[in-house]
């Protein structure tokens, strides 16, 4: 199987749920392949879903040293920065990831609105969170994260 091959089988595996036999696969991938982007960036997403945000943080700054202008890393970083409470910082990731997705596809992707529109909340930023949830709720009235965000932002009111 060559390196590609096992990492989208990882990633099948993870989207099925076994988190523990990919972190075991790929922290020996890892020790063949030290330099492989997609390997880190995988990682990074099984350890934050183990709960482990430090560990994850350190396979998303690997993976961002080998790839600093990856959308998804910074997305990806964002979401473990705010999880570990470190909200500024997640703020300045997701920001890098909007900026990164606007010059890729020239439009605000509404995903990496409603992340940012999360760490605003963490922030205690609200009025900005709404505005962003506004504009995701234009695109996709149905957007569940969007609607869940919503519903926060009102119970607080």
């Amino acid at each position: 199987m060559n390196r590609l091959d096992i990492i989208d089988k990882l990633y099948f595996m993870l989207f099925e749920g076994e988190l523990e036999r990919v972190d075991k696969i790929l922290r020996n991938v890892i020790k063949e392949r030290e330099n492989d982007f997609r390997a880190w960036l995988l990682l990074s997403m099984v350890k934050l879903r183990l709960h482990e945000a430090e560990k994850a943080l350190d396979a998303i700054n690997k993976a961002l040293e080998l790839n600093e202008n990856s959308m998804e890393a910074w997305f990806l970083k964002s979401k473990i920065l705010n999880v570990l409470g470190e909200y500024q910082e997640a703020l300045d990731a997701i920001n890098k990831a909007i900026e990164i997705s606007m010059m890729q596809d020239d439009y605000e992707d509404p995903e990496l609105l409603t992340e940012k529109a999360s760490i605003l909340v963490n922030l205690n930023r609200r009025n900005e969170a709404k505005g962003l949830i506004e504009k995701v709720l234009d695109v996709n009235p149905y957007d569940p994260d969007a609607l869940e965000l919503k519903k926060i932002l009102e119970d607080v009111e």
